[in-house]
């Protein structure tokens, strides 16, 4: 269901924000009403993603997390390198009747398999953050623990 963050007064008047979840606009302006809270702007916030708004203009501006974006970098990242060595262990293991170019030597590359396991540690450990609860601590723990586990692999196998 849609999230739909609003700005509204109270029956006091005072300012209120925040969000509700509607089919569509016209619900979530009902359900505001419904509960005695009188809608000045309603938007819907895109795939729960917050609408932050300006102080200086009432144009809304939506923040994208950094986080977010690593993480599909690194899921297809983690999606290729599954792709070479899926065509690199058949081209190593069997006789291909076309020569793939590289392909077994990006399979038995150490710097290879050295950004495979980092794009997983992130992930897994991206993953534990958020079903831990966020938090700049949990964060800060979550992060230097992926990489002492990724400088111990590098240390191991240098």
């Amino acid at each position: 269901m849609p999230s739909f963050s609003y700005t509204a007064t109270d029956l006091t008047g005072a300012s209120l924000k925040g969000e509700v979840e509607a089919v569509d606009i016209d619900a979530a302006n009902e359900e505001l009403r419904s509960k005695d809270i009188i809608p000045i702007h309603i938007a819907e916030s895109p795939s729960g993603v917050p609408v932050v708004e300006s102080t200086e203009t009432s144009q809304h501006k939506v923040y994208l997390p950094i986080a977010a974006t690593l993480r599909l970098y690194a899921g297809w990242l983690l999606a290729y390198y599954s792709i070479v060595y899926a065509v690199g262990w058949y081209a190593h293991s069997r006789n291909l009747p076309v020569e793939i170019p590289y392909v077994e030597a990006l399979m038995l590359s150490p710097l290879v398999l050295s950004f495979t396991l980092a794009a997983y540690v992130f992930l897994v450990f991206h993953t534990l953050h958020q079903a831990w609860g966020k938090g700049i601590t949990k964060g800060m723990v979550v992060s230097i623990t992926g990489v002492a586990v990724f400088v111990v692999y590098r240390m191991n196998i240098a």
